[in-house]
């Protein structure tokens, strides 16, 4: 497979905009330059890679995932306990009006339906399997199916 040029293009600024936010992270959160995290981010990511092939590429992904994970986690847990509590969340919410079901009709012009969410739901899952890079990169470098979901 050959790429052309706009392929390139679009990889470079792919990579350029995934190297920039967690050096802009780093940068801010260490009091580092901005120029020296990119570079060390950039230069750690190319020798692990080198050296560890796509399996610490998996690795790394994996691990990714469980601190995200965890910081979901952690900011609902937070939040519900600086607002006072779960219960005073949904106090709140009900006071607000924002505890409405999905309507059950079929009617488009609707905003939440039973019908809509499922379509969009269905269509997320789909896209976020088929042409996300990481699941992309998940199918096409392993040996089997169990690898890939492990």
């Amino acid at each position: 497979m050959y790429l052309n040029w706009i392929d390139y293009g679009v990889i470079a600024l792919l990579l350029s905009v995934n190297l920039y936010g967690p050096s802009l992270a780093l940068s801010q959160v260490t009091g580092l330059n901005l120029w020296l995290t990119i570079g060390a981010c950039g230069l750690i990511c190319t020798l692990y890679t080198s050296i560890g092939g796509m399996k610490a590429v998996i690795w790394t992904d994996v691990i990714q995932s469980i601190i995200m994970f965890l910081g979901v986690i952690l900011s609902i847990i937070f939040g519900f306990m600086d607002s006072g509590g779960v219960r005073k969340v949904f106090e709140i919410a009900s006071a607000g009006d924002r505890l409405n079901l999905p309507s059950l009709s079929l009617n488009p012009s609707i905003r939440y339906t039973v019908f809509g969410l499922m379509v969009g739901s269905s269509l997320y899952a789909i896209a976020g399997m088929a042409v996300l890079q990481i699941s992309a990169q998940r199918y096409l470098c392993v040996k089997s199916t169990r690898a890939a979901q492990g």
